[in-house]
């Protein structure tokens, strides 16, 4: 497996992988927080941005192994648009779930490290669920509404 960066100077083992995706967690919690609150004011925005990144990162879990998906180009006009014009932190977000800067317009996913990507990917679907049922036409909502019933029942 090929680590994040700063994950190798701490050496190898269990311990080490958990600590490092605890720490990982926490600043994810803090980014996603941090977003979300620069962007009250405009949550459809937020909305898109959110689902975009969303996007761009199941592409990942879905191919792992198609090297197109691993890298973000911040300088494509939607991605920019939506994305990265959005205050609150985009850039340390995507760092944080384990994208690496390799220059000005370019963010990779390296490694094979998947835990915390998922994670983020989770943390931010739970976050952004509101504002999408805010959003949703009358059908999306009764079908949302009879999802999550069913949801309880099991």
């Amino acid at each position: 497996m090929v680590e994040p960066q700063d994950m190798t100077r701490w050496g190898s083992g269990a311990d080490t992988h958990t600590a490092y995706f605890e720490r990982q967690k926490a600043k994810l919690e803090q980014l996603i927080a941090a977003l979300f609150q620069a962007n009250e004011a405009d949550d459809k925005k937020l909305l898109d941005g959110v689902e975009l990144l969303l996007k761009l990162t199941s592409n990942i879990t879905k191919s792992p192994t198609e090297s197109k998906y691993r890298t973000i180009r911040c300088t494509i006009a939607k991605i920019w648009k939506t994305l990265f014009a959005l205050p609150g932190g985009v850039p340390e977000l995507i760092q944080a779930l384990g994208f690496v800067k390799v220059d000005e317009e370019h963010y990779v996913f390296t490694g094979d490290y998947f835990k915390v990507l998922r994670k983020g990917m989770f943390m931010l679907e739970r976050a952004i669920e509101p504002i999408r049922v805010k959003y949703m036409t009358p059908e999306d909502k009764v079908k949302w509404e009879q999802l999550q019933e069913s949801k309880r029942v099991f």
